[in-house]
């Protein structure tokens, strides 16, 4: 699609559909962060426990997919710890700065190696049993450049590979007419229901595991397509460990409560009795006064006995007044945490049904649009001539495509073909940028381009000196 039409078809969908115009790219992206970044929450003493086996190099391949690196953004949640938890940005040199702990370096380390670091380093003389909570909340951008229709930056979305990049980049250059124009469309089109789909997916999810929350019961999953089990699969088990979390938290606050519900009706107990014996020293001096009192008629004592006696009576009056507050002070706190009991339980069961509301809104959005979708796609492919149906399209066999990849403070080039899968701040070559035709149909090279460590940019004039710029203009960043 040219960029004219892709204007056009801008003006055409907004006419269609007033207000914001959601992003299909975000969409997914935050889909997936629910799918593969979700973490549960660390505490001090689980990170003590026993660790499992080492991992095969299989194994290990996904969380090394998302180390962290300079231009990450990570939230980070600290239980009952507002002033630490947030969103941190990892600056340049590859650390962090929070509040306590200071510079940290983050640097290749996945989420969870972070998460468990941050659980000893708190736990070391800061705060006791620490629950921490790390996620990646925003991954760095993929960068494409060369012989594409668009190149820039694109927000990743997890099992992207060089072809789903390359229609998001509009196609490669080099397939420059109507085939190439409807290709990209059709791909565009797919890559809309994928997204909707793991939205759809994720909504189910969420919706089981509210409903769970609501009920106080275990969770009861839909029936999903054989081709989306595994992903509705992956879903269900991050919502899985939310719902966990979030019991486990509101059973702590209850259990809180109850426990000065207990104290303040033992405290009753308590100054019930010693009011009780205040009470009964008061009446013991009282008839120690009538005595003192007969005998002094009579002359057989002095005055100062009866004036100590009733000293000793205002002093018990005295105590019985400080008793009997402290007593309506413990009743009173059982009033208030019985209240705060409800109002906990309240408070929970409203905020969840609120979410249970806006995801079944969401569902039902989702069934209405991932019908009309499919049909799109499908109209789309219909249109599609025989040659851009293929997979993959003659012209881009013969282009070298090179991905730099960062890892472990070092800048690799990998040969890739269209399959091969891409990686959080990749940054994608198409061809060596000399023989492209530019969109619109001007033959000529291609500046964008990436060259060698310790070499000049390539490119002409002022072109040469700066960074890339994409079609909107923002400059990309190669670090």
């Amino acid at each position: 699609m040219t960029r004219t039409a892709h204007g056009e078809h801008n003006r055409a969908w907004t006419t269609r559909h007033p207000g914001p115009r959601p992003s299909i790219l975000a969409a997914g992206a935050v889909a997936i962060g629910a799918l593969l970044l979700v973490q549960a929450p660390v505490r001090a003493d689980d990170a003590a426990a026993s660790r499992p086996a080492a991992p095969s190099q299989s194994a290990t391949a996904a969380p090394q997919k998302f180390a962290l690196a300079p231009g990450d953004r990570i939230s980070i949640v600290v239980f009952e710890q507002q002033e630490i938890s947030g969103v941190y940005f990892v600056e340049p040199d590859g650390s962090i700065t929070m509040p306590l702990l200071g510079a940290i370096a983050v640097s290749g380390l996945t989420p969870q190696a972070l998460q468990r670091q941050l659980v000893a380093r708190f736990s070391d003389g800061y705060l006791q049993n620490p629950v921490v909570s790390v996620r990646l909340a925003e991954l760095r951008p993929v960068t494409v450049l060369g012989d594409v229709r668009s190149p820039g930056r694109y927000t990743f979305i997890d099992g992207m590979n060089v072809e789903t990049l390359l229609a998001l980049a509009g196609g490669a250059a080099r397939l420059s007419g109507e085939e190439a124009a409807q290709r990209a469309d059709f791909l565009q089109s797919d890559e809309r229901v994928k997204t909707l789909t793991i939205a759809y997916l994720g909504q189910l999810a969420r919706k089981a595991r509210l409903e769970a929350q609501l009920k106080g019961s275990a969770l009861s999953l839909p029936a999903v397509a054989p081709e989306n089990a595994a992903t509705f699969k992956a879903f269900v088990a991050g919502e899985k460990q939310v719902l966990e979390f979030e019991v486990a938290s509101q059973a702590r606050q209850a259990a809180l409560l109850r426990e000065q519900t207990k104290q303040a009706k033992t405290d009753i107990d308590t100054f019930s009795k010693q009011v009780d014996l205040e009470n009964q020293q008061i009446a013991f001096l009282d008839s120690q006064i009538a005595d003192v009192k007969s005998l002094l008629i009579n002359g057989l004592t002095r005055k100062s006995t009866l004036i100590d006696i009733e000293r000793e009576k205002s002093k018990s009056r005295a105590n019985l007044a400080t008793i009997l507050g402290s007593l309506a002070r413990a009743k009173s706190l059982v009033t208030e945490t019985d209240l705060k009991l409800q109002d906990l339980d309240s408070a929970y069961r409203s905020r969840i049904m609120a979410e249970l509301q806006t995801t079944m809104l969401q569902i039902a959005e989702s069934e209405s649009t991932l019908p009309i979708a499919v049909e799109a796609r499908q109209m789309k492919r219909d249109r599609l001539p025989a040659a851009a149906r293929q997979v993959a399209s003659a012209p881009l066999d013969s282009v070298p495509i090179t991905i730099r990849r960062f890892g472990n403070g070092t800048i690799r080039s990998i040969p890739a073909d269209r399959s091969f899968e891409i990686w959080p701040g990749d940054i994608v070559q198409v061809g060596d940028g000399t023989n492209a035709a530019l969109p619109g149909g001007v033959a000529g090279g291609n500046p964008l381009r990436l060259t060698e460590p310790g070499a000049a940019p390539v490119g002409t004039g002022a072109a040469a000196a700066s960074a890339p710029v994409t079609a909107t203009g923002e400059r990309v960043s190669l670090r």
